[in-house]
């Protein structure tokens, strides 16, 4: 009965998408009509002979899979023996698609719900996020990388995919923060493969599929959701899936400060922007992990993205800062090596919000006086103003959680004082090390009013 009813939301979606392919078609020229219902009836067919197998012959569907990889495999290589010269890119892209292959193989060995409900949602996103990107689809998220991913586009088909998701997931006992994931895997398997196309100049793997281009250019998506499904499914650690969905979250907010960015707003106020957004969501970071180690993966992830964007140039509403500043670097590791101090090694989950609290809101607050209130005081481009700023902010910040443990005078007198001494290296921290300095004053200073404490008591 759950089989024909996702049968039915399929077929439903593919008449909205049908009527949207209308819609975005109808004031384009014949050759592009006729190319995109020919993309459209290709793809409805490659999604009801994969749902078909999964339904009726699910022991094939592995091999299905094998298939579906080493017809990708035999692109890869098509591609490199098409250049006259060697790309030195050919065995690490060979070596990574190796390892999803063999991921998205065994996933294809996994139970009917699984890959039902895989298949539904990187179907259902890719779907939507090409009618959305068509139908309202105007400022580009990566021009140079991939010129068809727009914002209105990855924003739509996330909305719809995750909006249903919710009702399908309730159907086969699954939850909406997989499909969330899958979507973000899939994104990224897109990317990936038009990065590999731009790195070889060429706009389709292979002309295999009508209208579609290639076997990797119709599911580079799915091979890489797969494989990560596979490895949920294997590990079966919910620790390993907020990881990713933290991972996907800093990715959107990138994403949206991209927007922003494109949109005129400079790029002191989009990295300030996205530097608070994500110590904000890190807050919660030791209430969903109960070991450092997925923060350390968490935090070389990160790093990683930053590098890779900022050195491809795809990031610059973060890296586009006309100063030097190693800022956007540090702070992952810095919250990296926040968490494991205070809720690792000292197991004070107190010490950590407090620190993560002042470095999401008082850095911005005082990033936006001293670019509003132009009084330096140091060659470094701190300002009097951005100082006080810092120093009123976080004055109130350790009051209001420090009262929320204890009351009285002093905890004024020690909010005050770590307000001093953390304004202070704040002050004196160049080229965005405050990011590192800050967290670590406040958990030294505590530490130390701590022993002070224990020992007049």
């Amino acid at each position: 009965m759950t089989q024909l009813i996702l049968f039915y939301i399929i077929l439903l979606f593919f008449l909205l998408g049908g009527i949207g392919t209308y819609f975005a078609s109808r004031k384009q020229n014949p050759m592009i009509r006729k190319k995109n219902w020919l993309k459209y009836f290709t793809y409805f067919f490659i999604v009801a002979f994969l749902y078909g197998i999964i339904c009726v012959a699910e022991k094939i569907f592995p091999w299905i899979c094998l298939l579906i990889a080493f017809a990708g495999l035999i692109e890869i290589f098509r591609l490199q023996k098409m250049i006259s010269q060697k790309n030195n890119v050919f065995y690490p892209i060979l070596f990574v698609y190796m390892l999803f292959a063999v991921g998205f193989y065994f996933f294809g060995g996994l139970s009917q719900p699984i890959l039902l409900y895989s298949l539904f949602t990187v179907c259902t996103f890719d779907a939507f996020s090409q009618i959305a990107g068509q139908l309202f689809g105007k400022t580009k998220i990566f021009p140079r990388l991939s010129p068809n991913k727009t914002y209105g586009g990855l924003f739509g088909g996330l909305f719809m995919t995750v909006a249903t998701c919710f009702f399908v997931g309730k159907m086969l006992d699954l939850s909406v923060f997989l499909g969330l994931a899958i979507c973000v895997f899939s994104f990224v398997g897109d990317l990936s493969a038009s990065w590999v196309k731009r790195e070889y100049g060429v706009k389709d793997f292979s002309s295999a599929l009508p209208g579609h281009g290639g076997f990797l250019d119709r599911f580079d998506s799915f091979i890489v959701a797969g494989a990560f499904v596979y490895l949920f499914q294997f590990t079966m650690d919910f620790q390993l899936l907020y990881c990713f969905l933290y991972l996907s979250c800093f990715f959107l907010v990138i994403l949206f400060c991209e927007f922003l960015h494109k949109k005129g707003l400079s790029a002191e106020y989009t990295r300030k922007f996205a530097h608070s957004l994500s110590c904000l969501s890190c807050l919660f970071l030791p209430f969903f992990f109960s070991t450092h180690w997925y923060v350390l993966l968490l935090v070389i992830l990160s790093f990683t993205m930053l590098y890779i964007g900022n050195s491809k140039h795809l990031i610059n509403s973060i890296c586009s800062v006309e100063r030097k500043t190693f800022g956007a670097y540090l702070l992952p590791f810095s919250i990296g090596i926040t968490y494991y101090i205070s809720v690792w090694c000292l197991q004070n989950d107190l010490f950590f919000i407090l620190a993560i609290s002042v470095l999401a809101i008082s850095d911005p607050l005082a990033c936006y006086f001293g670019k509003t209130f132009k009084s330096k005081i140091f060659k470094s481009g701190k300002t009097i103003m951005g100082t006080l700023a810092f120093f009123l902010s976080t004055f109130i910040i350790c009051s209001l959680i420090l009262w929320s443990q204890s009351t009285g005078i002093k905890i004024i007198g020690i909010a005050l004082g770590l307000s001093i001494i953390v304004s202070v290296i704040e002050l004196i921290s160049p080229k965005g090390s405050d990011n590192l300095t800050v967290p670590l004053s406040i958990i030294g200073s505590l530490m130390l009013v701590d022993k002070i404490l224990n020992a007049c008591i």
